[in-house]
């Protein structure tokens, strides 16, 4: 019984991981060309240190 049980966890872990990586796959690449060179550098200046 206690197979069983870490058996179905692990079914469920990598189903999650699969279901995670497939929506990683579907958005990746979705923001290019949002933000203009050097953005990231711009934000940051105004984060406290």
């Amino acid at each position: 019984m206690l197979l069983r049980l870490v058996q179905a966890g692990r079914e469920s872990l990598e189903r999650e991981a699969s279901e995670r990586e497939a929506a990683v796959s579907e958005t990746a690449g979705s923001l290019t060309g949002v933000y203009e060179s050097g953005e990231l550098a711009r934000v940051r200046e105004d984060w406290p240190a």
